[in-house]
């Protein structure tokens, strides 16, 4: 179960990662933006908190794990970053 909650959070995180760099018409509208925040403080929470039980648990999907909150924290970056300019520019 938790490797499919991973999987499908992987999957949304290289899917807003690819619209952001393939300049979409709706990046910057208020549902757009607020649910890539609460999927990117999702994916963070659940790839910290699945690392650190795999630490003692062995059958926890450690790679996934580790990839998910790595691009989650990636993507955070650059959902910051944009939204950042964005203010700046106006």
């Amino acid at each position: 179960m938790k490797r499919t909650i991973i999987i499908i959070l992987l999957i949304l995180n290289i899917a807003y990662i690819a619209t952001a760099l393939t300049d979409t018409p709706f990046r910057y509208t208020a549902p757009y933006t607020t649910g890539v925040a609460l999927l990117l403080v999702v994916s963070l929470l659940v790839g910290g908190i699945t690392f650190f039980q795999a630490r003692t648990e062995r059958h926890q999907p450690i790679f996934l794990a580790v990839s998910l909150f790595f691009i989650s924290l990636g993507a955070a970056g650059w959902f910051a970053f944009v939204n950042y300019l964005a203010l700046l520019i106006g």
